[in-house]
C-alpha cells in the first residue's frame, strides 16, 4: 500500500477527506491528518510517505514551501495541491515543482480519487525504474568484483605482462581514465580478519552502497582499493583509526594512496603480491584462500590454448580435466575455473556475455562442495562454448 499524508488547516475539510473515502479499497493508507505545513513535513519524513495531499495556503510552511522543502530531500514523493484560490500563479508556481494535479475548493470524491489513482500509476512507475535500477548497479558492481578478483588471480599468478592481461577485461573495467584509492592495514591478525570485514561492509554499505570495493589479505595486511568517488576520506581514515580487536597484541597501522588510474595501481600492488605463497581474495568481506599454484596454472593456459586453437585438439579436454582431477584444493578449483571461463569469454569466438550469466557462472560455481561435482558441471559449460565456437567458425568459414 502507498502511505498518504493529509494536510489542510481546516478541520472540516481535512477530516472530511480522511473519512469519506474508502482509502483501503484503492490501495492507500493514510498515515497522517496534519493542520499545518510544519506538522506535515515532518509527517512525512517520519512515516517515508509515498503521496501529499496539501492546502496550498496553511500556517508554518504554505503547501508550495511544504513541496519546495520536501522535494530537496525526496524528489519522489507525489503531491496533489488542494486550494480554494482559482489563481493561475498558483497553479503555475506548483507546475515548476513537477505538479500535476491542482484541485480546486470545492471538490468532490471523485475528483480527488481521480487524481489520487492517477499520481499512483507515477509513484508505481518510479518503484519499477529505482529497482530496475538498482538491479542494474547490483549486477555492474557483482560483475565489477568477481572481474577484479579474476585479474587479480591472473596477475599473480601468470608471467604475462599486466598490460596483456589487462587487454582481456577493458569491456567491464576502465584501467585508463577512473582515479582509486588504496589502503594498507597494517598489523591485522588472521583472527581479527573477520571482525574487520564486518565493520568495513557495514562501513561502506552505509556510506558508498554502490561502490565496488576489492580487498586482498596477505602475512597481518589487509589491502582495500576502490574507485576515487569522494573529495574527502576523512571519515573512513577516523573509522579505521578506531579499529579495536580483543586480545590485539600491535595496534593496527594504516596508509593510503592515491593513483590516476586502475592500470597505474595494478602495476604498483601486483609485483609485490607475487612474493607471497598464501594470498586470501576477499569476495562479498568474506575470505577465499588462494595458493599460488603457478606451474598448474601453466599447464592449464597450454591445454585451453590447444582446445580453442583453429584445429582444436580434443584431447586436451581430456588432459584438462585430469589435470583438475588430480587437485584437492576446491577453493582453488573454483577460482581455476571461473579465470578459465573468463578467459574463453574474452578471447574465444563469444561475442556477446551478460552481466547476469557470467554471474550466474560465478554463483554456480560456489555453490559446489564437492570438486567431481564441480568438474562435471564445468565440462558442460566448455562444452557449451566450444559448440557455440565451432558454429560459428562454420558459419564465418
Amino acid at each position: 500500500m502507498l502511505k498518504l499524508v493529509i494536510a489542510d488547516d481546516e478541520k472540516i475539510i481535512r477530516e472530511t477527506i480522511r473519512n469519506f473515502i474508502d482509502w483501503q479499497s484503492i490501495g492507500i493508507e493514510v498515515v497522517g491528518v496534519c493542520s499545518n505545513g510544519v506538522e506535515a513535513y515532518e509527517t512525512i519524513l517520519d512515516y517515508y510517505s509515498d503521496i501529499v495531499l496539501t492546502d496550498i495556503k496553511m500556517p508554518g510552511f504554505s503547501g508550495l514551501e511544504l513541496v519546495k522543502k520536501i522535494k530537496e530531500i525526496d524528489s519522489n514523493i507525489q503531491f496533489i495541491i488542494l486550494s480554494g484560490y482559482d489563481s493561475f500563479e498558483y497553479a503555475k508556481e506548483a507546475m515548476q515543482f513537477g505538479i500535476q494535479h491542482y484541485l480546486l475548493k470545492p471538490c468532490n470524491e471523485h475528483q480527488i480519487i481521480d487524481a489520487i489513482n492517477a499520481v499512483k500509476e507515477d509513484c508505481y512507475r518510479q518503484r519499477s525504474f529505482q529497482a530496475m535500477q538498482k538491479q542494474q548497479k547490483d549486477n555492474e558492481k557483482k560483475l565489477a568484483q568477481n572481474v577484479m578478483k579474476n585479474l587479480i588471480f591472473e596477475c599473480i599468478s601468470s608471467e604475462s605482462s599486466l598490460l596483456s592481461l589487462t587487454k582481456n577485461y577493458e569491456q567491464i573495467l576502465d584501467f585508463r581514465y577512473t582515479e582509486y584509492k588504496l589502503y594498507y592495514i597494517f598489523y591485522l591478525e588472521k583472527r581479527h580478519l573477520g571482525d574487520c570485514l564486518d565493520q568495513l561492509s557495514a562501513y561502506f554499505k552505509s556510506n558508498f552502497p554502490s561502490l565496488p570495493v576489492h580487498m586482498i589479505y596477505v602475512k597481518n595486511t589487509l589491502i582495500i582499493f576502490f574507485m576515487d568517488c569522494s573529495p574527502s576520506y576523512e571519515d573512513l581514515n577516523e573509522y579505521i583509526h578506531g579499529f579495536r580487536f580483543k586480545d590485539q597484541s600491535v595496534s593496527i597501522e594504516f596508509k593510503s594512496y592515491s593513483f590516476l588510474n586502475l592500470g597505474a595501481l595494478l602495476d604498483s600492488l601486483m609485483p609485490k603480491l607475487k612474493r607471497y605463497e598464501q594470498i586470501s581474495l576477499i569476495e562479498h568481506f568474506h575470505s577465499i584462500q588462494f595458493v599460488n599454484h603457478t606451474a598448474l596454472l601453466e599447464k592449464t593456459e597450454h591445454f585451453i590454448s590447444r582446445i580453442f586453437q583453429e584445429d582444436p585438439n580434443e584431447s586436451a579436454v581430456q588432459d584438462l580435466y585430469d589435470l583438475f582431477s588430480s587437485i584437492q584444493d576446491i577453493a582453488f578449483l573454483k577460482a581455476l575455473m571461473t579465470d578459465i571461463f573468463f578467459r574463453l569469454l574474452t578471447t574465444s569466438h563469444q561475442t556477446f556475455i551478460s552481466s547476469e550469466q557470467m554471474n550466474s557462472y560465478i554463483e554456480n560455481v560456489n555453490h559446489y562442495k564437492n570438486p567431481q561435482e564441480l568438474i562435471q558441471y564445468f565440462s558442460g559449460q566448455l562444452e557449451g562454448i566450444m559448440q557455440s565456437g565451432k558454429k560459428k567458425r562454420f558459419l564465418l568459414s
